[in-house]
C-alpha cells in the first residue's frame, strides 16, 4: 500500500480500496482493531477527495461498523466462556448445592451484556413433586415476591410457562399475556431458561430485565449453555448425596 501511495498519491481511489481490501483480509484473520485502522484511513481520504457524502464513505463507515460490531461479538464470546468457566469451578467446590446455586446466582447477576436488572434473579428446582417448582436461590427479591414465587406450578407465571414449554421465555413485564404471581407498579422483563437434562426438567432460571426484553440467537445460545451448565452441576451435586447416603 505504500508503494502504491508513493506511486500514485496517498488519497489516489486505488490506494483506498487496496486499505479497504487489507482491511476486510485482517478482519476475517479476526484482527479487528488493525482493521478499523485501515477503515479510518480510508474514510479520511475518501472524505476529503469525494466528500463526506459520496457512495465509496459510505461503504467504509459500512465496513468499520461490521468490524466493531465483529469485535464486540468477539469479547461477548470470550466473556462467555468466563462466565461458564466460573460456573463449572462451582461444581467442583465442597459446598452443599443451594450455596452452589447461590453462588452461579451471583456470577450470572455479573453479566453486562443483557439489560438484567440490577441483582435480580432466581433459580428454581423441581424436587419431590415433578411438576412444581421450588424457589432454591433468588437475589433482589422482597418478602411479597418470595412467597408468590416460592412454589411454582408448571404452567404458572413465567417460570412454570417455560418449565412446561421447556424453551426458553423473554416476555415483557407490561405487556405480557401470561398471568404473573406478583403484581408491582414497576414493570420488569423476565428471562425464564428451563433447565433440562435428556427428558429430565430439573429447574428454571430466571433473570429480570428493566423494561422489555429481547434477545438475539447468540444471546439465546449462551442462556441455554448457562442452563445446560446448571443442569449438570445440579445432577453432579445430587449424585453426590444419593451416594453419601448409602455410605
Amino acid at each position: 500500500i505504500d508503494l502504491l501511495a508513493q506511486s500514485q498519491r496517498p488519497d489516489h481511489l486505488d490506494v483506498a480500496m487496496a486499505r479497504i481490501n487489507l482491511g476486510i483480509v485482517l478482519d476475517e484473520l479476526g484482527r479487528h482493531r488493525e482493521a478499523q485502522i485501515e477503515y479510518r484511513k480510508t474514510i479520511a481520504s475518501l472524505e476529503r477527495t469525494m466528500g463526506p457524502d459520496h457512495l465509496e464513505v459510505a461503504m467504509g463507515y459500512n465496513n468499520l461498523g461490521t468490524s466493531l460490531e465483529d469485535e464486540g461479538r468477539l469479547q461477548i464470546a470470550y466473556r462467555c466462556q468466563g462466565i461458564i468457566k466460573m460456573l463449572l469451578e462451582i461444581s467442583l467446590v465442597d459446598i452443599p448445592l443451594e450455596a452452589q446455586l447461590d453462588r452461579a446466582l451471583d456470577v450470572l447477576l455479573t453479566i453486562d451484556w443483557l439489560p438484567l436488572r440490577d441483582g435480580m434473579g432466581a433459580i428454581h428446582l423441581v424436587e419431590d413433586e415433578p411438576d412444581v417448582l421450588i424457589l432454591q436461590a433468588s437475589r433482589g427479591f422482597p418478602a411479597a415476591m418470595w412467597a408468590a414465587c416460592g412454589r411454582v406450578r408448571f404452567g404458572d407465571c413465567v417460570c412454570g410457562t417455560a418449565a412446561q414449554l421447556r424453551q426458553v421465555m423473554c416476555v415483557g413485564g407490561c405487556d405480557s399475556e401470561i398471568e404473573l404471581r406478583y403484581q408491582t407498579d414497576v414493570h420488569y422483563g423476565y428471562y425464564a431458561v428451563p433447565i433440562a437434562s435428556r427428558e429430565q426438567m430439573i429447574g428454571v432460571l430466571s433473570l429480570y430485565a428493566d423494561g422489555s426484553c429481547r434477545l438475539n440467537v447468540e444471546e439465546r445460545g449462551f442462556l441455554e449453555v448457562v442452563a445446560g451448565t446448571l443442569a449438570a452441576i445440579v445432577e453432579r451435586k445430587r449424585a453426590e448425596e444419593k451416594t453419601a447416603r448409602f455410605l
